[in-house]
């Protein structure tokens, strides 16, 4: 028996061919007048390359070294000058399908080189992600020693994930005395792949790829993340590729520079990335696994809601991603930066991009770097841009679809500085814990200042208890505010929230604070005097507000009592705000003076009944205000109410008006009802003619001011009104 160095490339072919097990369907090879003409399916197979049954080791081996030995036996059976081709309608190997294939070979040249072109119509390979890829090759075969076989030519790719390899050099090695194969690729765009592979394990590739551009792997990724799409960039990686009876599996090292990638539900991205590390990979029915270790150098990165600017220096970032029919998965995350940030956890995503879970723990941040490269742009989605930031912060977070499940904050030396005002907090230090299942101990956390919609609260310590998924406060609260402090003598939080327990209930009461630089703060007029009042009761419920007990102010000297008080859809667009509300002697001087209305004395009572608000603007309410106990009003204020109501009666001239600065009144009394922006009005009681009285006089000269306009429309009557306020009102000449 002949030996296996000693078998010729014929013979060889000649025994594979017979063998049972080198075919799954009959076939054979016939050379007639120069041509080698496959007449029948070698390799019969009409279904999809990871559809076909899979043959053993062995017989896969057997099919790769048959095809590639019998290219070998038609360049050497020694029937030169004439053409030899050979057809092939379907071959199905292992991770490949070729459809048609046509190999054609001319005669040896005088050093023996045999000239050769193969076309296949569709080329197929799962584990790089190709389907249907056409492909030409030309090039020249030849024998560089007694078992060695070499293949040289250019090779072009027709319809490959990112235009891969459509123009390329390639060179191909086979012994068949060390059952290798070695394939070099050159593209001319840039970028090298070399591979190796053991005829006797056909299954298992090593590949050396140097400077292939990002984009040709996007077919590779189309199996393991369809959800992911990758952009530019350019890899060199050393990897190791098997495939398996069900799949594959990969692992390697790799070193990326400006790459990019995104998923097409946007919940994972990555852009101008570098960096290098090592992966291991494993695909199959049941889905994708990807464990990853990279140093990343630069560039962006989003990661759900976690948005990063990474800074040039070294970060690390280690974790695992499961890519299956539910969903993406990514745990075991370790993120460090070495010296701004870093954090471990987890992040789960619905195939739909829909978050599930969220789990961040060991998270420490040193300000401001850590707002610069990680929270400004997420926090600039929020509508908080251009904060000032200070100080470090450590803590834990976990979230799943039901809601929180747990949080805790260390502060040290933190503040945040808005530049609207809207919030903001000073020397924050201490630390607070909750949780939704269990009872944490007793924490403090104490601030030199906060800033909570533009009021400035002074220092304050408080100390908080989380029980029964409730996080409150062990004992009232004092802040100091503008001359004056807020008591909150309750609050409770309950960040997972329920139908039986409210978002955020407290209650307080206020004293003494100074209401002119209040008023100045939000823009109002500058109201004198101070601030004082309660509120019983307070429920925030998801975007409602709820007040039980109603809420009492102390203000001009009165107190304006607001009950029947709720506001719905409060964080959106159009709040609505529904209240009673009652006003009770307030002094008419200071409040008249404050709004440029003219001079009034006396004592004002009135009420609001049904006031409803949309976008705070008025579209419903029945109002009546009234001075019952008698005064003194300016000629100012009588032109105003007259502005408003109608005009002046009793047959007082013009010329009387001019020389009283001031008159005594007994009632004045305005109503009223709006309903479809018109305002129905009303006074104290019916005039003799059809008009209301607004103001009813006393002694001499005596005044009356009438109301003759029943139905005023609202944006006019407040156009008037505030003319009347800002020094607009009728004058008498």
């Amino acid at each position: 028996m002949k030996s296996r160095a000693s078998l010729s490339a014929g013979e060889k072919i000649a025994r594979l061919l017979r063998s049972p097990s080198s075919a799954t369907g009959g076939g054979v090879l016939s050379a007639n007048s120069g041509h080698l003409v496959h007449q029948t399916p070698l390799f019969a197979s009409n279904a999809p390359c990871q559809e076909h049954p899979a043959p053993s080791s062995r017989r896969r081996a057997r099919f790769l070294q048959a095809l590639a030995t019998c290219v070998l036996w038609l360049a050497g059976v020694g029937v030169a000058p004439a053409q030899l081709r050979f057809e092939a309608a379907d071959l199905t190997g292992p991770g490949i399908r070729v459809q048609p294939l046509t190999v054609t070979v001319a005669a040896a040249a005088a050093d023996g080189a045999v000239p050769l072109t193969a076309t296949v119509g569709k080329l197929s390979v799962p584990a790089l992600g190709w389907r249907n890829v056409g492909a030409r090759f030309d090039g020249v075969l030849a024998r560089t020693a007694a078992t060695r076989w070499q293949l040289d030519g250019q090779l072009a790719l027709r319809g490959a994930a990112g235009a891969a390899l459509n123009a390329a050099t390639l060179q191909l090695a086979l012994d068949t005395e060390g059952d290798s194969l070695e394939l070099h690729l050159d593209a001319s765009g840039g970028g090298r792949i070399d591979l190796a592979m053991p005829l006797d394990d056909p299954l298992h590739l090593q590949l050396d790829l140097t400077n292939v551009p990002l984009a040709w792997l996007q077919g590779v990724l189309a199996d393991a993340w369809p959800q992911g799409k990758l952009g530019k960039g350019r890899l060199d990686a050393d990897v190791a590729l098997d495939q398996l009876d069900d799949g594959l599996r990969s692992n390697g090292r790799f070193r990326l520079a400006q790459g990019s990638f995104d998923s097409r539900d946007g919940t994972l991205a990555g852009q101008s990335l570098a960096g290098s590390g090592t992966w291991a990979l494993r695909q199959d029915t049941r889905g994708t696994r990807l464990d990853l270790d990279a140093r990343l150098s630069g560039g962006e990165l989003l990661l759900g809601p976690l948005y990063a600017s990474l800074p040039p220096r070294t970060a690390r970032l280690q974790l695992r991603a499961d890519f299956d029919r539910a969903g993406t998965r990514l745990s075991n995350v370790v993120f460090d930066d070495g010296a701004d940030l870093r954090f471990d956890g987890g992040i789960a995503f619905k195939p739909d991009g829909t978050l599930t879970e969220l789990r961040l723990d060991g998270v420490r941040a040193r300000f401001p770097e850590a707002y610069q490269h990680y929270a400004s742009a997420w926090l600039a989605t929020l509508g908080y841009e251009n904060l000032h930031v200070d100080g470090m912060l450590t803590g834990s977070l976990a979230w799943q679809e039901g809601g929180l499940q747990r949080f805790s904050l260390d502060a040290d030396g933190f503040s945040l500085r808005e530049p609207l005002r809207r919030l903001g907090v000073e020397g924050l230090r201490g630390r607070v814990d909750w949780s939704r299942q269990a009872s944490r101990d007793a924490t403090q956390l104490a601030w030199d200042g906060l800033t909570l919609e533009h009021l400035p609260f002074g220092p304050a310590r408080s100390e908080w208890r989380s029980s029964d998924g409730l996080l409150a406060l062990t004992d009232a609260l004092v802040l100091p505010l503008l001359g004056g402090s807020v008591r909150l003598q309750q609050l409770q939080w309950s960040p997972a929230v329920t139908a039986q327990s409210p978002r955020l209930a407290l209650a307080l009461a206020v004293t003494g604070v100074d209401l002119e630089p209040l008023c100045e703060l939000f823009g109002w007029p500058r109201f004198k005097g101070s601030l004082g009042g309660a509120i019983p009761g307070l429920a925030v419920d998801g975007d409602q507000i709820r007040f039980d007990g109603g809420l009492s102010v102390n203000v001009f000297d009165g107190f304006v009592d607001v009950t029947q008080l709720s506001l719905t859809h409060a964080f959106g667009a159009a709040p609505q705000l529904d209240a009673d509300v009652a006003l009770r002697r307030l002094d008419l001087e200071p409040l008249t003076k404050v709004f440029d209305f003219g001079s009034i004395s006396g004592r004002l009572d009135g009420d609001i009944h049904g006031l409803r608000m949309l976008a705070w603007k008025p579209v419903a309410f029945d109002a009546t205000l009234r001075a019952d106990a008698g005064g003194r009003i300016s000629q100012r204020a009588i032109n105003s109410l007259s502005h408003l109501g109608g005009g002046i009666g009793a047959g007082l001239q013009s010329t009387v008006l001019k020389v009283f600065k001031s008159f005594g009144y007994d009632r004045i009394g305005l109503g009223c009802q709006l309903r479809d922006d018109i305002c129905h009005m009303r006074g104290i009681e019916q005039a003799k003619d059809t008009g209301y009285v607004i103001v009813d006089g006393r002694g001499l000269p005596h005044i009356e001011v009438i109301g003759h306009q029943h139905q005023v429309d609202w944006p006019t009557l407040v156009a008037r009104l505030l003319a009347a306020t800002e020094g607009g009102g009728v004058r008498v000449e």
